[in-house]
């Protein structure tokens, strides 16, 4: 408990700095919880979700309710590239960033980045302080 509110304490949002909303779409239990987990210690609201299929279903009924979506690319059911045709053919998400979160290249999965594809690509292993700047710049 100490511990936890140390970091709590110490990762903890200025006063006045907007949190991101974010939709976190990864099938790994493991991966999922510790990436949310550490999102939230850096102040962002984390919705999480098991995989494509899910993530649409969120975004469809609650599309204005993030910033947001963080998405693995391999995952059984509704995989990362199905979401994002998806996501870009649906004129109420469209404009919704997209960071895939993968191991995977985007070369290797046909996926074009920016407005038609993703929006950032970032590589697993996760460099997370590259992504919390990123998502803090998104809150702002």
């Amino acid at each position: 408990d100490l511990l936890t509110s140390e970091l709590s304490a110490r990762h903890a949002p200025q006063d006045g700095a907007a949190e991101c909303r974010a939709l976190l779409v990864e099938d790994d239990d493991n991966e999922r919880e510790l990436l949310a987990g550490l999102l939230r210690m850096h102040g962002h609201n984390v919705v999480t979700v098991k995989d494509g299929a899910e993530a649409l279903n969120y975004l469809k009924r609650k599309h204005d309710a993030c910033d947001v979506v963080l998405l693995d690319m391999r995952m059984p059911h509704c995989d990362g590239p199905t979401t994002i045709r998806a996501i870009r053919e649906d004129p109420t998400l469209a404009e919704l960033p997209v960071f895939a979160v993968s191991a995977t290249a985007p070369a290797d999965l046909g996926i074009p980045t920016g407005d038609r594809g993703v929006n950032h690509w970032f590589a697993k292993p996760l460099n997370p302080e590259q992504l919390t700047r990123q998502l803090g710049m998104l809150a702002n």
